[in-house]
């Protein structure tokens, strides 16, 4: 017996139960297959991480450590080698906690590349706030 055009033809029906079919199977497979973000693998202890990704992840929370610390300092009256000082090492103190939280082994970044990895241009952005928001509120 050879099935007839009308079994293989899609109707209204069948074509809607085929596609709710196909969409909730895959989104059920989508979802445990799907790799997270990496700003939301970053706070994961047990991910696995690969060099561009360790480097990416010290660049940015670097980032973030300066602008917070830079906006701090220039609202706390901080002067001097304090600020010069203090700065530069919170934020080099800020990846290197991250990078043993999610304990990043030399295999994948070598400790002295995780010690500078992004850690000049946070520098930069920590004066750049420091001084900026400093002058704003203090003069």
């Amino acid at each position: 017996m050879q099935p007839s055009d009308s079994d293989h033809a899609p109707g209204p029906a069948s074509a809607a139960a085929s596609a709710a079919k196909k969409s909730s199977g895959r989104k059920a497979t989508d979802e445990k297959d799907k790799p997270l973000p990496l700003w939301q693998k970053a706070f994961l202890r047990d991910a696995e991480f690969d060099k561009n990704e360790v480097a990416d992840v010290l660049h940015w929370t670097r980032q973030f450590a300066a602008l917070v610390l830079g906006i701090a300092f220039g609202l706390m009256p901080v002067k001097g080698i304090v600020g010069v000082a203090g700065g530069p090492l919170l934020i080099v103190i800020t990846g290197l906690s991250w990078s043993r939280y999610v304990d990043v082994g030399e295999d994948v970044m070598e400790p002295k590349h995780i010690l500078m990895e992004g850690t000049l241009p946070a520098i930069g952005t920590f004066l750049l706030f420091w001084v900026s928001v400093y002058t704003l509120v203090h003069f």
